[in-house]
């Protein structure tokens, strides 16, 4: 798709059936922001709204990661790759005021964007500060150092901060969660066939009021083409090694990870085929002085075959297979802000409750000028469970002074079926005056309705921009609903961002 490069990240996702937006805060559920495979701590809906696609040299959208990135069940991932930067600095700092229409009151957010580069080092920075019901703020340091056209140094570091009401004590405003991670990355190519060996280094540590963690991890990985140029091999080790101490009781657990993966891609110019398996051998326990450290051993694997077709240029056709597992009982076992009682310790037995998930999938993508479509089902297949299927289509038109997104996504299993309907649209005006449309209806059934009990999300945005750096918009979100809790989402956001 033709696209001018003042486009938000937001308005690219729009396009895809999984990723049009669903409401205020909800922007890309089920989906691990990362940049250069580097999870991305921030503000999200900040941060997606701000970065543009001028900036972006390509946007992974991974529905299926299994392999390659060593997520577990749906678990999905964005992967962003920013164009290397050689202009010096440049950035946006940002504010917003939000009042909501209910008792919750008015926030304000910050958030300041900077990239720097110079040829031989990009360093891309952000820190944000939300003052709402809960005070969070986020810092975010992604740095790339080039050595040559061989060697590449990637290194990245987050830190979060948020104070919100106890656990224990609801009425305290006292729960205090800190979180750090910490990690590099660096790629040194052997020769002009691209052989690439990737060394991944790690360590994240989080605390709140109830549970003290920290985890050491690293990858180890080598692609290379092999016999053919059109084929290429990936071989890789991963290995997390998680700890945690719970507070205020002697319980501590562990969650060790040492996964093997290798997958094989063959490409020609309309045909993508590629096989792949991660072995993942896990070794877990929890320990306390009446239940007697006793770790528990498992292996488990995570496998996918697909094929790609392109009849034209302009079309693209994917018929694909997965195999995944998840665990239900994770939460109940290792979330730290709870402690295990007996009945529940019975009931788990200290033992991870896997559950295999078969997905079938095909999938369909047309894009040429300005138009561009895309339609994907997926069958799964659960183990002792209920078996479910998801159709999502969407259409992105762009017009000379409008930009058309719309879709729709039905969810449909043996016990029950939802679908919902979305639009976004954008029109743009003379003088630099921008108007946004956006819509989401909800069948009866679905979780977002029956949360809320509103079966609409409405919102609609008016930016103008003064000059080449300065921006206003103001808008208003969630604009039908209906709770009178003390806890609609409906709020009125009035937002500045100037560009340097």
């Amino acid at each position: 798709m033709n696209l001018h490069g003042n486009e938000s990240l937001l308005d690219i996702l729009q396009m895809y059936p999984d990723l049009m937006i669903a409401g205020y805060e909800d922007l890309i559920t089920g989906y691990n922001l990362r940049i250069d495979n580097c999870p991305m701590n921030a503000d999200t809906r900040m941060l997606i709204s701000g970065m543009l696609a001028k900036d972006i040299l390509m946007i992974q959208v991974c529905d299926n990661t299994g392999v390659a990135k060593g997520t577990i069940g749906e678990g999905r991932v964005l992967d962003i790759n920013m164009v290397p930067y050689v202009k010096g600095v440049e950035g946006y700092a940002e504010g917003d005021i939000e009042a909501f229409t209910s008792d919750r009151g008015i926030y304000g957010v910050g958030d300041v964007n900077m990239q720097y580069g110079n040829g031989n080092t990009d360093l891309y920075a952000n820190a944000s500060y939300r003052y709402e019901d809960v005070r969070r703020d986020h810092v975010m340091l992604h740095m790339t150092n080039r050595f040559g056209d061989r060697d590449r140094l990637i290194t990245h570091f987050t830190q979060q901060y948020a104070n919100s009401p106890s656990a224990l004590i609801p009425s305290d405003n006292s729960d205090i969660t800190e979180k750090y991670m910490g990690r590099f990355r660096y790629f040194h190519t052997f020769n002009d066939i691209g052989t690439e060996l990737l060394l991944v280094g790690g360590y994240q540590y989080a605390q709140n009021e109830t549970s003290q963690s920290s985890m050491p991890m690293y990858i180890v990985e080598l692609n290379t083409p092999l016999v053919d140029k059109n084929l290429s091999f990936m071989l890789g080790t991963e290995g997390d090694f998680l700890t945690t101490n719970t507070l205020g009781s002697d319980m501590q657990y562990h969650v060790f990870n040492n996964d093997i993966y290798t997958q094989l891609t063959y490409a020609l110019t309309r045909w993508r085929l590629s096989a792949g398996n991660r072995v993942m051998f896990y070794d877990y326990g929890i320990a306390t002085s009446s239940h007697p450290k006793s770790p528990y051993y498992d292996t488990r694997d995570n496998a996918n075959i697909s094929a790609i077709f392109l009849p034209s240029a302009s079309q693209q056709v994917q018929v694909a297979y997965y195999k995944k597992y998840y665990n239900p009982a994770y939460v109940m076992l290792f979330d730290g802000r709870h402690i295990l009682s007996d009945d529940e310790w019975a009931i788990t037995k200290g033992q991870l409750d896997e559950q295999n998930l078969n997905e079938l999938k095909v999938a369909y993508a047309y894009s040429k000028n300005s138009l561009t479509l895309k339609a994907e089902g997926s069958y799964y297949a659960v183990e002792a469970g209920n078996n479910f299927g998801k159709i999502g289509v969407s259409g992105c038109w762009r017009l000379p002074m409008a930009v058309l997104n719309g879709g729709a996504n039905l969810y449909t299993a043996t016990n029950g079926s939802y679908a919902t309907l979305r639009f976004a649209t954008t029109l743009y005006l003379p003088k630099q005056w921008q108007v946004g449309l956006q819509g989401v209806y909800y069948s009866a059934y679905a979780p977002q309705r029956a949360s809320t009990g509103v079966p609409v999300y409405g919102c609609v945005t008016v930016d103008k921009t003064f000059g080449k750096r300065l921006t206003m918009s103001v808008a208003w979100h969630d604009m039908f609903s209906q709770r009178g809790d003390g806890l609609s989402n409906q709020r009125f956001t009035v937002i500045l961002r100037y560009r340097f």
